[in-house]
């Protein structure tokens, strides 16, 4: 194992909070795949141990690229976000780097040991809401595991007697299992947003994310093979929307 000197470097991507931290412990995600971290490094102080600490992060950077999403160094650890299938390369970091990298995979701490569910209530539709919304089938199953979330098809529907009008970006797409929530999307979400208006009896489609990451380390970090009622997830500040469940794939 490598030993390092105290590190009191920060550097970080764009970040949104993890989904379902209700526990008490949250995980800063990144908002989109493919940033530089080395691009957003702020050095907090000036002495030798700084640098050793940008030398570590460097290293890693160099070795691995963009299979970090987050890095953060304080004090004498590096904070290191991985994708959910990137459990592997943890392990190997921990073996080499050991108390000098602390490790997230997907939405979950490695290891597992002392890992706690991070899943957030089954969503429920508000009462009177003058929307639905519908999950289209998708053609091919959801490959579990993938750093960038599936794309899927929802429909909403004005079913009042006004006009409404949304500003959306896309619908999260959660994942069932024995009435619970088992998957969360706040891992790497794009950025972005449309306003659509809609008059009444009418439709328009939007994008659903479904992400394969878990929250619940006694299913581990990607959702296993097997099939899922998911439902998609419309939220604005007076109501929330949820789509009747559609059984999908993951594969």
């Amino acid at each position: 194992m490598r030993t390092f000197s105290s590190l009191v470097v920060l550097a970080s991507t764009s970040l949104v909070a993890a989904c379902g931290s209700d526990s008490g412990s949250s995980t800063a995600q990144p908002s989109n795949l493919g940033t530089d971290v080395s691009e957003s490094i702020v050095v907090v102080g000036s002495d030798e141990s700084s640098f050793a600490g940008l030398r570590l992060q460097e290293e890693l950077l160099e070795r691995y690229g963009s299979r970090f999403h987050s890095t953060v160094l304080a004090d004498d650890s590096l904070s290191i976000t991985l994708a959910p299938e990137e459990a592997d390369l943890a392990a190997e970091l921990k073996a080499e780097f050991g108390r000098h990298v602390n490790l997230t995979v997907g939405l979950l701490p490695f290891p597992l040991d002392a890992a706690s569910p991070v899943c957030g209530e089954r969503p429920t539709s508000t009462d009177e809401a003058p929307l639905s919304v519908r999950l289209e089938m998708p053609d091919e199953p959801v490959d579990a595991g993938g750093a960038v979330p599936a794309r899927l098809t929802g429909v909403v529907t004005n079913e009042g007697r006004d006009p409404v009008e949304l500003l959306i970006g896309y619908l999260s797409a959660v994942v069932l299992q024995d009435d619970r929530v088992v998957n969360g999307n706040g891992f790497s979400v794009p950025e972005g947003a449309v306003e659509i208006e809609l008059a009444p009896g009418s439709s328009e489609e939007v994008e659903v994310l479904l992400s394969t990451a878990s929250c619940d380390p006694d299913i581990g970090y990607v959702l296993p093979a097997g099939r899922y009622p998911v439902v998609a997830v419309l939220g604005t500040p007076e109501y929330v929307v949820v789509s009747p469940p559609v059984d999908i794939t993951v594969s």
